[in-house]
């Protein structure tokens, strides 16, 4: 669930910034360091980011050597194709599967993203 849903919580919200910011100091190329809220900032707020975040916290906050599918209701959009390889790399660099709505996969591996 992104961060305008009703179960999105002050734990969700706490990992969210916590990632957000050490995105920003790692990959400045790739991240706004001003108008932190900005795409592609944004995308750590996202629900896939979400998912990956939990399942990292349920995992003792490492997700290396898994692989993990999420199912989501819409196409991945542009900040999260930016964003969410780097948040793989920061949480061991699992092989994340991502289906949306369309049946689309995305794969994230390695800090790439393809189809």
């Amino acid at each position: 669930m992104n961060s305008n849903a009703p179960g999105y919580t002050v734990a969700d919200q706490t990992a969210a910034e916590a990632m957000r910011d050490r995105l920003v100091q790692r990959y400045p190329d790739v991240m706004r360091s001003e108008n932190l809220g900005w795409k592609p900032n944004d995308a750590v707020f996202h629900a896939e980011a979400n998912a990956l975040l939990r399942a990292a916290a349920a995992n003792g906050g490492t997700l290396a050597g898994r692989t993990v599918e999420i199912r989501v209701d819409r196409r991945l959009c542009g900040s999260c194709e930016a964003v969410l390889p780097l948040i793989g790399l920061q949480l061991g660099n699992p092989t994340v599967r991502i289906r949306d709505g369309a049946g689309r996969v995305n794969v994230i591996s390695n800090g790439n993203i393809g189809q």
